[in-house]
């Protein structure tokens, strides 16, 4: 197949059109995806600081909490520790002459 030589003026003026439109159109595409890419770490930014304030959020509602177990827990060690030194004082007196055994008195069962 032969090219006339006069359609090859015509034909590159059509082929540089056609490049330049590509050129134009991947300008384009390449703001398009700059933008896309921008948009999509926004999104990934507000999704980390919604994350990390639901746990801070979450820490300071049960901060409160763990103040009062420990305050609750100190007390009940302390409970704890006075019924066992009643127990152990009575143990101690009723093997005294004079006192009911330990078997006829009633246990108080104090379980933590």
């Amino acid at each position: 197949m032969r090219i006339s030589f006069k359609l090859l003026p015509r034909f590159s003026s059509v082929w540089w059109s056609f490049l330049k439109g590509l050129i134009a159109v991947g300008g384009c595409y390449a703001n398009y995806t700059e933008f896309r890419l921008a948009e999509a770490w926004k999104a990934v930014d507000v999704e980390h600081l919604r994350a990390d304030s639901a746990a801070r959020a979450e820490t300071e509602r049960l901060e409160p909490l763990g103040v009062l177990s420990h305050g609750t827990g100190q007390l009940l060690t302390v409970a704890r520790g006075n019924v066992l030194a009643i127990r152990r004082s009575a143990s101690r007196v009723s093997s005294s002459p004079g006192i009911a055994p330990v078997s006829r008195r009633r246990e108080i069962n104090v379980s933590l």
